[in-house]
Parts: structure tokens; C-alpha cells; sequence
């Protein structure tokens, strides 16, 4: 984009755990010792939704303290950027974070995980656009090393989709060619560009 003369800056602005991070080290260590998402995240998955179910006050205070780690995060990456006159481009946003970290540990319903999102969205700064790249989820195992199971991407997927419905995003069909994609991105920026 700065290539063609469009000011932005990139930040990569998924959850990383800081504040978290203990939290997760200990709980891993006294609750889910023994399990692993990659060796078999089916035993995984439930382990941790029954963690969260048995212990609701210690889940309600991770996700306090999750939501006060992505506010920070999303502060000094997103926000005081913008204050200052920069665009920003991100890969990943609060919509990865309530999915990936909320909704599927949390079994949050299509319905659900849209409320979470309603009611954060008023702290977050809105994007001007949102590019959502949607593949067929055997492509996507193929593709990364970092998945555990088609199953783990089955259900994110169906949150993704309904999440892109409601918020308005643009859907980018993931088995085109990189230089189509681009293609299309730049074709939405210079709708918004003009607006």
C-alpha cells in the first residue's frame, strides 16, 4: 500500500497474552496437564470447557483480565496510532479474539459471540473496512502447520462466516491467486478512498 502511495502502517493485532500469560501457564499446569490441542484436541477441547464450566468465577476472571490485556494491546497499536494521524492496516482484530479465545472455549452460539463483539465494539475503534478471506477448511489444514484437526477449524469457520454476514465484511475467496486478492482489496480502498 505505501508502494502506491497510500500512507498506513501494519500492526499484527491479535491477542498476544502479556497480562495473561501466567494465568494460562498455571491453569494449563493444574487443570489441563497431561492434554495436548495438538496431539488430540478433541480430549483437549473438552477438558477446557469442562475446566470452564466447573470453575465459572476463575473463567469469569480470565476474561476480564483477557479483555484488559486486548484493551492495552489495542491502545497502543491501534488507537494512539490513529490519534495521531496514521492509518492502520491489521492483521487480525477483536473478532479473532472473541472466536478464537472466547466463543469456542466458551461454546458461545453464532448468537452469542456476536453480543460479546456488540458490546466491546463501542470501546474498540471501528474499521473502516474489514477483509475477511474465507478458504474451504480442508485447504486451510493443508495450508497450516499450526492447526490442530479439521474439526478445530470446522466450527471457527462457521463463526467467522456468521460474524462477516453481520458486520458487513468483505468476504475474499482465499483460493484466488494473490495478486487477485490484491486486486480486490484495492478496489474496495479506492470506494472508501472517494467517499
Amino acid at each position: 500500500m505505501n508502494g502506491r502511495g497510500i500512507r498506513c502502517h501494519y500492526v499484527y493485532a491479535r491477542l498476544t497474552p502479556f497480562i495473561l500469560k501466567p494465568l494460562i501457564l498455571i491453569g494449563r499446569l493444574i487443570f489441563l496437564r497431561g492434554k495436548s490441542m495438538f496431539r488430540d484436541y478433541s480430549e483437549y477441547s473438552t477438558a477446557k470447557k469442562r475446566v470452564i464450566k466447573d470453575h465459572p468465577i476463575l473463567s469469569r476472571i480470565n476474561q476480564q483480565i483477557l479483555w484488559l490485556d486486548c484493551l492495552m494491546q489495542i491502545l497502543f497499536k491501534v488507537k494512539l496510532p490513529l490519534l495521531l494521524g496514521r492509518s492502520i492496516v491489521c492483521d487480525r482484530y477483536i473478532y479473532d479474539t472473541v472466536i478464537n479465545d472466547l466463543a469456542i472455549d466458551m461454546d458461545y452460539s453464532e448468537k452469542e459471540a456476536r453480543k460479546i463483539l456488540e458490546r466491546y465494539s463501542s470501546v474498540f475503534p471501528r474499521p473502516d473496512l474489514v477483509f475477511l478471506i474465507d478458504v474451504p477448511v480442508e485447504i486451510a489444514l493443508q495450508r497450516k502447520g499450526d492447526v490442530p484437526s479439521l474439526s478445530y477449524l470446522e466450527r471457527r469457520s462457521k463463526l467467522y462466516q456468521s460474524i462477516q454476514r453481520e458486520y458487513g465484511m468483505i468476504s475474499l475467496d482465499g483460493c484466488k491467486t494473490a495478486g487477485e486478492l490484491e486486486s480486490l482489496v484495492f478496489d474496495a480502498l479506492a470506494g472508501v478512498r472517494e467517499v
